[in-house]
């Protein structure tokens, strides 16, 4: 499955104050070590701490815009119901290596797996360097060593921007070397790719 283009944006979509609401939710509850799917820890692909949120209203802001970006870039990929919102915070010296978004998950009903993936800045982009969303312009034999295949774009990192991707589009946060970087990252799930 090929979709283009790798990624698409829609920029500084949520308000101000809604980000800083969101901002003051997510520091308002326990944070957990960011984990690998799987529930794997592995602190040479990621090291970052997260808080997992369910509230409506956030979801209530992205998802309708989301369906309307689908069906808007070509891709009418289908999905239903999205997973918990991921607000994540990266500290100094913390990252995301590169990685993938799609491993399928069986529950007793059926078997579903990350379709569309969402990242929302919430950091102001001058309150630290680093920490860019950065992705990699193949899905086929990925050779992560080739610089001339990395997608970077300035306004992945500006405060309320959607960032929408293919879960299986590889895609990493690069380390942060001062401040903070602060997100939310929401799955957008369904049945396996066909």
């Amino acid at each position: 499955m090929i979709l283009s283009p790798t990624f698409v944006l829609s920029e500084n979509f949520i308000p101000n104050h809604v980000c800083d609401d969101i901002v003051k939710r997510g520091l308002s509850l326990q944070e957990h070590e960011g984990v690998l799917q799987g529930d794997k820890e592995d602190k040479q692909i990621r090291n970052s701490r997260v808080v997992w949120l369910n509230d409506t209203w956030i979801y209530d802001w992205i998802s309708p815009h989301i369906e309307i970006m689908n069906k808007q870039i070509g891709w009418n990929v289908d999905f239903s119901t999205p997973e918990e919102i991921q607000f994540t915070k990266y500290k100094e010296g913390q990252f995301y290596g590169w990685h993938q978004d799609h491993t399928p998950k069986v529950n007793e009903e059926n078997v579903t797996q990350r379709k569309v993936s969402v990242v929302v800045p919430l950091s102001d982009p001058s309150d630290y360097d680093g920490g860019d969303l950065e992705f990699y312009d193949s899905v086929l034999n990925p050779d992560m060593s080739n610089d001339k295949k990395i997608l970077k774009d300035e306004r992945t990192r500006q405060r309320g921007t959607i960032i929408v991707f293919p879960s299986f589009a590889y895609h990493r946060v690069t380390k942060v070397t001062r401040g903070e970087r602060l997100s939310i990252v929401i799955w957008y799930k369904g049945e396996l790719w066909k």
